[in-house]
């Protein structure tokens, strides 16, 4: 085991249990993302994490949602008048 890992094992002991779990939880997904990647870390971009969360809606729920959200998400979320009516 190197002197690192040593390092933040011993650290990580130091915590409440929950923020251990929380370490853990991170470590183990790491382990896991490197051990896929044939030993690369591997990084989603945002859109790719965007992508995954939002890959079970069904393209109908999409066509629910107004064309002109992103310039007006004031209106649509606070009710203020539209800007570009």
């Amino acid at each position: 085991m190197t002197e690192l890992l040593q390092k933040a094992i011993q650290q990580a002991q130091a915590l409440p249990e929950d923020e251990q779990d929380r370490v853990a939880r991170l470590m183990l997904h790491e382990i896991e993302t490197v051990t896929q990647n044939g030993g690369e870390p591997g990084r989603q971009s945002a859109w790719e994490i965007v992508q995954e969360a939002f890959k079970d809606i069904p393209e109908e729920e999409w066509e629910k949602l107004p064309r002109d959200g992103a310039a007006e998400h004031d209106h649509y979320l606070y009710g203020t008048p539209k800007r570009y009516s």
